[in-house]
């Protein structure tokens, strides 16, 4: 049944990425890094349960938050739940970033659409009450 939901899902374009349990406003706080670019090169893949977990190389072409030093980040952790998807390599997204220290993880995940981007850069200039 939830392959069945999942391959439905995928077939009408409404893939359901890492970070779909989070709104756009809970991802925009959370995140230290928001940028939109390609996924270069995918990681290994690790399934437990019904949660998947990899990693995957990501070439930024524009930075909506945050700073980045570096054009492509190596190893970006991410972690698909229950009915979401894992990225797709030489796709672009739009990613929010959360970081400790050295390490990198992808909180939330969008197709790189207009809208989205719209709506990120929208949420971001929203200051809080």
């Amino acid at each position: 049944m939830i392959l069945t939901t999942m391959l439905s899902l995928t077939i009408l374009g409404q893939v359901v990425l890492p970070g779909d349990n989070l709104s756009l406003e809970q991802a925009k706080e959370k995140a230290h890094i928001i940028a939109v670019g390609k996924i270069t090169e995918m990681g290994d893949l690790i399934g437990v349960g019904a949660t998947s977990f990899g990693s995957f190389e990501f070439e930024h072409t524009e930075v909506l938050k945050g700073k980045i030093g570096e054009k492509v980040l190596k190893r970006l952790g991410f972690s698909a739940r229950g009915h979401e998807v894992s990225p797709t390599q030489d796709k672009e997204y739009l990613v929010f970033i959360e970081q400790f220290q050295d390490h990198v993880t992808v909180v939330k995940m969008l197709p790189k659409t207009n809208e989205n981007i719209e709506a990120t850069k929208k949420a971001i200039g929203e200051k809080k009450p």
